[in-house]
């Protein structure tokens, strides 16, 4: 059960509602999961929901990569809701349920894919070593560029705000 909870809509503040009702025209489940932590904070919540569909955009990271560095990261906070909540995402982007698996289980996953691999090793060593190594940092530029790098940063630090949101208020399916 969370610590948190969900702000009733007829006690939203102006600003909230706003963004409330932004965000459940965008499909968001604004009741629920971290948005019930960050409705406290409306400012914050208007940007993030827009960088979140920003970032859910094709380019320039692709759904199968954006999966992955997502599942990495959330893997690496050890955060159950948003980690339950990828489902229909890892299936929108092909992934196979070895390297999903071995994302949970901490192994190296299976990849057949150049780009998955040089994907997970950027974040991988990012969140395992808080930097990337000169030869890690030119064959993951090699593979993929700046542009998607500087995507998977910005992913990553989404996805680390939603798994200590998580984490701190104790937010879960259950």
């Amino acid at each position: 059960m969370s610590r948190l909870k969900s702000i009733p809509v007829e006690e939203m503040t102006a600003e909230q509602r706003q963004v409330y009702d932004e965000g459940v025209a965008m499909g968001r489940r604004m009741s629920s999961g971290p948005f019930v932590s960050y409705m406290r904070n409306p400012g914050y919540l208007a940007l993030h929901i827009r960088a979140m569909a920003n970032l859910f955009k094709p380019e320039p990271l692709p759904i199968r990569q954006r999966q992955i560095v997502v599942l990495t990261t959330i893997r690496h906070w050890e955060s159950d809701f948003p980690w339950q909540g990828q489902a229909a995402w890892n299936e929108e982007a092909g992934l196979e349920a070895e390297i999903v698996d071995a994302i949970w289980d901490g192994q190296e996953p299976p990849f057949e894919r150049a780009d998955d691999k040089a994907a997970y090793a950027f974040c991988k060593s990012l969140l395992d070593h808080r930097k990337v190594d000169d030869a890690t940092y030119a064959e993951c530029v090699g593979v993929l560029g700046e542009d998607m790098l500087s995507t998977i940063v910005i992913a990553m630090g989404m996805i680390t705000t939603t798994s200590l949101t998580c984490n701190a208020f104790e937010i879960s399916y259950s």
